[in-house]
């Protein structure tokens, strides 16, 4: 009896160590596999890479509207003045 579990012991640290060999070498795999690819932010040009407009020619930015909502007296006044 006691042969038998260590055989079958035996056969687990081996499958245990097949497994890990295993990972171990798709790691690589995906390693080398990942370090050929032609990636997008390897191409664009990144933070510093662009030439800034100078500040003193930019458009400063837009106004609110005029628009001036009116008010309930302005609402009032305007249905008194039609009646």
């Amino acid at each position: 009896m006691a042969a038998r579990i260590k055989a079958v012991e035996k056969m687990r640290e081996a499958v245990q160590l097949e497994r890990a060999t295993a990972q171990h070498k798709e790691l690589i795999d995906h390693h080398r596999w990942k370090d050929s690819l032609n990636l997008e932010r390897t191409i664009t040009p990144g933070p510093g890479e662009y030439q800034l407009p100078d500040s003193s020619t930019l458009i400063t930015g837009g106004t609110w509207g005029k628009f001036k909502p009116k008010t309930e007296i302005d609402v009032l006044q305007a249905r008194v003045r039609n009646i």
